[in-house]
């Protein structure tokens, strides 16, 4: 599964990705530069480790989530639209 968090500047958008992920991405202001961080987290399931434990097989893999957290819309951005980056 992927997932984008956008919002507005300055909305707690890299507070809420580096919570989710675990990670420490800055949060400061990107003066003007279009970022995108990225995270890959696995989603733990206990169901996951009662099957493995009971069948024992070679490798164990759990679901993933691709989490991406996008630089701040401009306000204009309702009104123009999104720029071709996106």
């Amino acid at each position: 599964m992927k997932l984008g968090v956008i919002g507005f500047p300055q909305s707690g958008k890299t507070t809420i990705f580096n919570a989710v992920t675990g990670g420490n991405a800055p949060t400061t202001a990107s003066a003007g530069r279009f970022e995108v961080h990225t995270a890959v987290v696995d989603v733990p399931d206990s169901r996951v480790d009662k099957l493995s434990a009971m069948f024992k097989p070679k490798k164990t893999i759990y679901a993933k989530v691709t989490y991406a957290d996008i630089a701040g819309l401009d306000s204009g951005a309702a009104k123009l639209g999104i720029s071709g980056s996106f």
